[in-house]
C-alpha cells in the first residue's frame, strides 16, 4: 500500500507540476500577447487601419451618393425629353457657335505647337531635360495660344494703340487692319508664339535658378554657421 500511495503522490505531483507548466506558459503567452497588443506599435497599426477603413467607407459613400445623383439627373431628363419631345433641337446659332468653337480649337492647335516648341528651343539651351520639363512646355504652349487669341481677338491692339499712336482716333480701322496683316501672314503670327513660349518659360527658368541658388547659399550658409 505504501508503493501505491507513493506511486499516486508522485503522479499527482507530477500532474501538478505539469498544470503550474501549462498555467505558466499560458500565463506567458498572455502577456506576450497582451504586451504586443498594447505596445506602440501595435496601437499605431490599429489607428492606421481604422483610419483606412474609414477612408474607404468615406470613399464608397461618396460613390454611392455620386451613383445616386448620377441616376437622380438620369430618370429627371428622361422624364423631362417624354414630356418635352423638343427638348432636344439645336438651333442655328448655337449651330454656328459650335462651329466657330471647333474651328478655333482646331486653329489654336498651331500656335500651342509653336509655343510648346520654343519653350522645348530654351529648355534645351537652359541644359534642362525635356522629359522633366513636360509641364512648362505644355504651359508656354497654351500662353502661345493666349497670345493667337488677343491678337486675333483685335483687344490687344485695341488697348495698345493709344499708347503707340496717341494721336490716332480711329482705334478700330486700326484693330482691322492689323486683324487682316495677322489672319494673311502666318510667319509673323508664329514669330509671336514662338517668342511667347520662349519669354513664358525664360521667365520659369530664371525664378527657379534664382530660387534654388538662394536655397543652396542658405544651406551652406547654415552648415558654416553650425561648423
Amino acid at each position: 500500500m505504501s508503493e501505491q500511495t507513493k506511486t499516486q503522490e508522485s503522479e499527482t505531483n507530477k500532474e501538478q507540476v505539469e498544470l503550474k507548466a501549462v498555467e505558466s506558459s499560458n500565463t506567458e503567452r498572455t502577456e506576450s500577447w497582451e504586451k504586443r497588443y498594447y505596445s506602440k506599435e501595435a496601437i499605431k497599426e490599429r489607428a492606421k487601419a481604422e483610419e483606412i477603413q474609414k477612408q474607404e467607407k468615406a470613399e464608397l459613400r461618396r460613390m454611392l451618393s455620386v451613383a445616386v445623383v448620377f441616376c437622380f439627373a438620369f430618370f429627371v431628363l428622361y422624364f423631362l425629353s417624354i414630356n418635352n419631345p423638343d427638348l432636344y433641337t439645336i438651333n442655328s446659332e448655337t449651330l454656328t457657335i459650335v462651329n466657330e468653337a471647333f474651328n478655333a480649337l482646331v486653329l489654336l492647335m498651331v500656335p500651342f505647337f509653336l509655343g510648346s516648341l520654343g519653350a522645348i528651343a530654351r529648355v534645351l539651351l537652359a541644359g534642362m531635360k525635356v522629359t522633366h520639363s513636360l509641364t512648362l512646355i505644355v504651359s508656354s504652349g497654351m500662353m502661345g495660344m493666349f497670345s493667337w487669341v488677343g491678337i486675333k481677338s483685335g483687344i490687344l491692339v485695341a488697348l495698345l494703340t493709344p499708347y503707340i499712336q496717341p494721336g490716332n482716333n480711329n482705334v478700330q480701322s486700326t484693330v482691322d487692319l492689323v486683324g487682316d496683316a495677322g489672319s494673311h501672314n502666318f510667319y509673323s503670327m508664329a514669330l509671336v508664339a514662338i517668342i511667347i513660349g520662349m519669354f513664358s518659360s525664360n521667365i520659369y527658368i530664371f525664378v527657379n535658378q534664382k530660387v534654388e541658388r538662394l536655397t543652396k547659399e542658405e544651406v551652406k550658409r547654415s552648415s558654416e554657421t553650425k561648423a
